[in-house]
């Protein structure tokens, strides 16, 4: 969002192109740690390669990530929300 909001104006409007390399340097090598988190996960637990290849692919989409967040990886959480809620 950075990218899009801040160093993309800053190119066009104000003259100022190198934050758009700064911003985009740091954007890849953010992705590049999350591609190598996946890779840890999948094998720390236990992944298959299709859960793996499934949270790789949202990452690609926007918004797909809150998607992946409650079927993929917090699959319980309505389950596990309604049983607080009936506890308290």
């Amino acid at each position: 969002m950075v990218l899009l909001f801040v160093a993309m104006p800053l190119k066009y409007f104000a003259g100022y192109p190198s934050a758009v390399r700064s911003f985009g340097m740091i954007h890849g090598v953010l992705f590049v740690i999350f591609v190598l988190y996946v890779v840890i996960c999948l094998i720390k637990y236990r992944w298959g390669i299709s859960k793996a290849a499934i949270i790789f692919v949202a990452s690609l989409i926007p918004f797909a990530n809150f998607y992946v967040d409650r079927h993929y990886l917090h699959p319980d959480y309505d389950r596990l929300n309604s049983q607080t809620d009936t506890i308290s």
